[in-house]
C-alpha cells in the first residue's frame, strides 16, 4: 500500500536517521550451513566460540563482531495517538534503534524457527516437493510485474504463488489461507495469511499470523541502497524510512489486536524479497534476494511459519481465541457479562458491546499453577481491559477473567463473582519478576492495604525445563543475538500474574468520592511500599485503581497494581535503578523529565506528585472545571509533558482551579498543588541557601516528606460537610469550546495545504527519477557485488 508523508514532512526527525551522503559498509559473508541450533540453547557454547574469533562452520553466517560495551537504550512510551503518517514516523522512529539488520537468510530462519530447523522441516520444504509444484510455483513468481504503477497487479499471482506452496506442503487440508487485504484507503498491508478455518478466515487483518507488504519497484526496499552490518546500530536515510515506518506500523497494530509472542513478515520490493521477525526485544530483518531466482526460500519460510505443532507463526500457544470458548461451553458467561457492566469493570465502549460480540473477542488463557502440578484456565470478559501499544518492551496486556471450572482451586478467593485480572508481560530478564515484589510488599501476610492481592506469578518459559522445545516462544531471542552478533538488547521473558484484586478504572469512577477515596487509599498502599523501602515509580492513571469489591480488599477503597518498575531501596544495583527514568510522561513529576538538569535520584515524593498528576487529569477530563483547565492547559500538561508549562501550572494556574457546583473538590486540588509546588519553590537559589531555608521554614517548603499531608488533604475535603448530594459520576470526555473548534478549523485548513501538496508531487517525482537514473544505475552495480553473499 502507498504511505504518505503528510504529517510526517514538518515532524522532527531521529537522531537515527543520517543525511543521505552516509552510506553503510559493504558485507561479505559466508554462504550457510545447514546445521542448526539445539532447541532451547544457545547456537553454541559461548565458553568455546568467543565472539573475538571467527565461529565454526555449524555456527551463524552473519559476522560475529566484538560486543558492545553500552546496552541500548529503552524507551517505556508507545506512540498512542495521531494520524497515520505521524503515528508511522513514531513506531518507525521508536524501531530503528532495537534492529538487527541484516542478517542472512539461514541466521534468520534458524533465530525465527528453531524446532522446525532442527527437525528439517524447514531445509527438506522445498527439496521433497514435487518437480511440477515447484516449476508451477516458479512460473507464477516469474509472471508478477515490477515498475512503477503496477502494485495492484502483482497481488493475485503472489496469492497463488503462496497458496500452491501451502497446498504442497499440506496436501488435503492447507494450513495457511492468503487473503488481500489491501484497501484504496490504506492503513493496512497487502496481503495477510490466517488459519485456514471458516471461523478465522473472516477475521480483520490485525488478527492474522503473518502479512506480506507489497511493492512493485526494486527501490522502494528500505535496504535498497545497502545492505547493513548487523554488528553496528541500525542508521537510515530519510528517504529510506516511508516503507520502513508503514511495515513497523503494520507490525505494531498487529501486536496490539492479539497476544503475541513473535511475528513474521515478508517484504516483496519489486524484484527482491526480505523477511522480518519482531518479538518484544529487537527487530530482525533478512538480507535481500531474488525471489523469483531463489523461491526455495519462500518454501522454506512457509514451512516454517505454518507447520502445525511448532508455534511458527509467533501466536501465543497459552491464549486460545473464541473457537476455543465456544468449545468449552462454559454456563452462566452471560450473568458475569451483566455483572461486569454493572459494576464498571469493562471501558464505556466495550460495555456497550452484545453478549455475543463480547464472547466473539474473549480468549481463553491457560496459566501453569504455582506448584506447577496442573494448568489453570480463565475466560476473558471480552477484549483485553489494556494492550499496550508498543511492539518492543513490556507489551503490557490485561483480561478480566473468570476461571474455567474445575481449573483453578479456590476460586471464591478473589471476589463474590470470581473475577481475577490475568496480567501478561514480557519483563526484563535481569529485572525481579512482579510477584516476587509483590510478596515482598505482604511481607509475612498475605496482603497490604492499598495494595493488589496477587494470587499467582509464574515465567512462562523455563530454561532449566525445556525438553519439548516448545516454549521457547515465550523468550526473546536477545541472548542468541549477543552471543553470535556481538549486539545488546534488553533480553525479556514472558510473564504472567494474576490479581485476586479486581478494580474499575480511575476513568469510569461511579462518584467525585469515589474517585478521591480510591486515590487515597492507593496513596496509602504506596505508604504500605515505603514502609518496606519499596518504591513504585510508575504511578499513572492506568495503575491506581478503584476497589470493585472493597470488602475482599479489606475496606480499602482503592489500590495501587503494577509492580514492574518497582525497586527495593538499598539493594544491590538500586541506586542505578532509581537514576532511571521510568513512568508514564503524562504523570511523570517534573523533576525526574529527562529534560530536567541535575535529577538526582527517584524519591517517594516524586510518586506522590504522579498521584497529583493523575487526580488532575482524571478530573479535568471527566468534569466541568469552569473554564479554569483549558484545552491548551490539557495539551501542554499530559500531552506534551511541557515541564516549563507544568511549573507555570504549579505556580499560578492552580491556584484558579474551579470545579462546577463542587467547591471541596476544586480546593483539594489547588491544596494538592500547593504541596508539590513546595518541592519546587527554591529551585532557582543556591544549594547552601536552600538548605538554610528548609531549616528555616520547614513548613513552607518540601512538604511532602511523606504521606501524611496528601492523604490529610484529601480527607478534608472529604469531611468538609460541603461534599455534594447527589454527588456526580464520570462525564464522557468532551471538547466544545469554541478555542477547540477554531484550532480544527485550522487544522482543517493545514490539511487540504497538504492534499494540494501531495497532488503536486507526481511532477516532482517524475522530474526527480529523471535525475536519479544514473545514480540508481551505480546502487545496482554495488548490489550485484554483494548477490552472492546474500546467504
Amino acid at each position: 500500500m502507498k504511505s504518505s508523508l503528510a504529517a510526517s514532512e514538518t515532524a522532527a526527525v531521529s537522531a537515527a536517521l543520517l543525511d543521505d551522503n552516509v552510506v553503510a559498509a559493504e558485507l561479505d559473508g559466508p554462504s550457510r550451513s545447514k546445521t542448526a541450533i539445539p532447541v532451547g540453547t544457545a547456537p553454541a557454547d559461548p565458553l568455546t566460540t568467543p565472539l573475538s574469533t571467527p565461529p565454526p562452520p555449524q555456527g551463524y553466517l552473519t559476522p560475529h563482531p566484538e560486543l558492545q560495551e553500552r546496552p541500548l537504550s529503552t524507551s517505556q512510551h508507545a506512540s498512542q495517538s495521531g494520524e497515520t503518517a505521524t503515528r508511522r514516523l513514531e513506531v518507525g522512529n521508536e524501531t530503528i534503534r532495537k534492529t538487527l539488520a541484516t542478517v542472512a537468510i539461514g541466521d534468520f530462519l534458524t533465530l525465527s524457527f528453531p524446532s522446525q530447523e532442527n527437525e528439517d522441516i524447514i531445509s527438506e520444504a522445498y527439496e521433497r516437493a514435487p518437480a511440477m509444484a515447484k516449476q508451477y510455483v516458479s512460473t507464477l513468481l516469474n509472471g508478477i510485474p515490477t515498475g512503477e504503477g503496477v502494485e495492484k497487479d502483482m497481488y493475485k499471482p503472489l496469492i497463488d504463488a503462496f497458496t500452491t506452496i501451502c497446498d504442497t506442503l499440506w496436501p488435503g487440508q492447507s494450513i495457511l489461507h492468503l487473503k488481500n487485504t489491501s484497501s484504496d484507503q490504506g492503513g493496512s498491508p497487502d496481503l495477510t495469511f490466517f488459519a485456514n478455518n471458516e471461523d478465522n478466515k473472516s477475521d480483520k487483518w490485525e488478527l492474522g499470523l503473518a502479512f506480506i507488504e507489497a511493492k512493485s519497484q526494486d527501490r522502494q526496499d528500505p535496504f535498497y541502497d545497502d545492505e547493513r552490518n548487523p554488528k553496528e546500530e541500525l542508521r537510515m536515510h530519510l528517504r529510506e524510512m516511508e516503507v520502513w515506518n508503514q511495515i513497523q506500523d503494520y507490525a505494531t497494530r498487529a501486536y496490539g489486536a492479539r497476544a503475541r509472542c513473535f511475528m513474521v513478515a515478508i517484504g516483496i520490493f519489486g524484484n527482491y524479497a526480505r523477511f522480518f521477525r519482531w518479538d518484544r526485544s529487537l527487530v530482525t530483518v533478512s538480507r535481500g534476494f531474488k525471489y523469483k531466482e531463489e523461491p526455495e526460500l519462500l518454501w522454506q519460510f512457509i514451512a516454517g511459519l505454518g507447520t502445525p505443532g511448532y508455534d511458527g507463526s509467533g501466536l501465543d500457544p497459552t491464549v486460545a481465541d473464541y473457537v476455543e470458548v465456544q468449545r468449552l461451553a462454559v454456563p452462566g458467561l452471560e450473568e458475569k457479562y451483566a455483572k461486569a457492566r454493572t459494576k464498571r469493570l469493562l471501558s464505556l465502549e466495550v460495555s456497550e458491546l452484545s453478549d455475543a460480540d463480547l464472547r466473539k473477542q474473549s480468549s481463553v488463557i491457560t496459566v501453569p499453577s504455582s506448584s506447577g502440578v496442573k494448568e489453570e484456565k480463565y475466560i476473558s470478559i471480552g477484549p483485553p481491559l489494556f494492550a499496550s501499544g508498543a511492539v518492543l518492551g513490556r507489551g503490557t496486556r490485561a483480561w478480566l477473567a473468570v476461571p474455567v471450572p474445575g481449573t483453578v482451586d479456590n476460586p471464591e478467593r478473589s471476589n463474590e463473582d470470581h473475577f481475577v485480572i490475568l496480567k501478561d508481560s514480557w519483563r526484563e530478564e535481569s529485572r525481579a519478576p512482579e510477584g516476587d515484589v509483590y510478596r515482598a510488599i505482604y511481607g509475612d501476610a498475605d496482603c497490604a492495604f492499598g495494595i493488589a492481592r496477587m494470587r499467582s506469578s509464574v515465567d512462562l518459559y523455563d530454561p532449566e525445563d525445556d525438553s519439548d522445545g516448545h516454549d521457547i516462544v515465550h523468550t526473546t531471542i536477545a541472548t542468541w543475538v549477543a552471543q553470535y552478533f556481538g549486539r545488546q538488547f534488553c533480553h525479556r521473558v514472558h510473564h504472567r500474574c494474576i490479581l485476586d484484586s479486581v478494580g474499575v478504572t480511575l476513568s469510569r469512577f461511579g462518584t467525585t468520592r469515589q474517585l478521591m477515596e480510591g486515590i487515597r487509599d492507593a496513596v496509602e498502599g504506596h505508604r504500605n511500599m515505603a514502609q518496606r523501602n519499596i518504591l513504585h515509580r510508575d504511578i499513572s492513571a492506568s495503575n491506581v485503581m478503584i476497589s470493585a469489591y472493597p470488602t475482599s480488599e479489606g475496606n480499602a477503597k482503592g489500590f495501587l497494581i503494577d509492580m514492574d518498575c518497582a525497586t527495593v531501596l538499598g539493594s544491590e544495583g538500586s541506586d542505578d535503578e532509581l537514576r532511571e527514568i521510568t513512568g508514564t510522561t503524562a504523570f511523570l513529576s517534573i523533576e525526574r523529565d529527562p529534560r530536567c538538569p541535575d535529577r538526582g535520584l527517584h524519591r517517594t515524593w516524586h510518586d506522590l506528585e504522579s498521584f497529583f498528576w493523575v487526580a488532575l487529569y482524571i478530573v479535568v477530563r471527566h468534569a466541568n472545571m469552569d473554564g479554569t483547565v483549558t484545552v491548551e492547559d490539557m495539551i501542554s500538561i499530559f500531552n506534551k509533558g511541557d515541564i516549563s508549562y507544568r511549573s507555570g501550572f504549579l505556580s499560578y494556574s492552580a491556584n484558579l482551579v474551579r470545579v462546577t457546583g463542587h467547591t471541596p473538590l476544586g480546593e483539594c486540588l489547588r491544596r494538592l498543588a500547593k504541596l508539590v509546588n513546595s518541592h519546587y519553590l527554591l529551585d532557582d537559589d543556591e544549594p547552601e541557601e536552600k538548605e538554610q531555608l528548609r531549616k528555616l521554614f520547614p513548613h513552607r517548603f518540601d512538604l511532602l516528606r511523606n504521606h501524611q499531608p496528601f492523604i490529610d488533604t484529601i480527607n478534608a475535603a472529604l469531611g468538609s460537610g460541603e461534599w455534594p448530594e447527589p454527588d456526580f459520576e464520570a462525564k464522557p470526555v468532551m471538547v466544545a469550546h469554541s478555542e477547540t473548534v477554531k484550532r480544527m478549523k485550522e487544522v482543517i485548513q493545514l490539511l487540504q495545504a497538504t492534499a494540494d501538496s501531495i497532488r503536486e508531487r507526481p511532477k516532482k517525482r517524475k522530474q526527480k527519477a529523471d535525475q536519479e537514473t544514473e545514480a540508481e544505475e551505480a546502487c545496482a552495480t554495488k548490489r550485484a557485488r554483494q548477490e552472492g553473499d546474500t546467504h
